[in-house]
């Protein structure tokens, strides 16, 4: 990785992770970018690891020393095309999330400001 140009610009990678299981492989390259000194990483938790039936896992990226930068919900309900759209409606203005003050991942409840 040291052979990335970033020409003194600070570049930003989001990482997207929405199980417990994609970010168990992608937290290590997360890790490796982070150490990259002109680039700053950027961490969006969606589906699963907001959801309490699932153990909230977006705890797991707190503990592994990310902030978690937009919270996307997209919990499906139902079944068929209809249901997934419904899920992913919310997501359309996941922006609000980032960079918002009123964001507290830590604060169950509050995943999405």
């Amino acid at each position: 990785m040291e052979n990335i140009e970033t020409f003194g610009c600070k570049k930003r990678l989001c990482f997207a992770t929405s199980t417990r299981a994609d970010w168990g492989l992608l937290s290590p390259v997360a890790r490796a970018v982070r150490e990259l000194p002109d680039v700053e990483v950027l961490v969006m938790a969606t589906n699963m690891h907001l959801m309490a039936e699932y153990g909230h896992s977006a705890d797991e990226i707190l503990a592994d020393g990310f902030s978690i930068d937009a919270a996307v919900p997209m919990e499906v309900r139902g079944e068929g095309e209809a249901a997934r759209v419904r899920a992913m409606a919310p997501g359309r203005s996941w922006g609000r999330g980032v960079g918002n003050p009123a964001f507290n991942p830590s604060k169950k409840g509050n995943e999405h400001g």
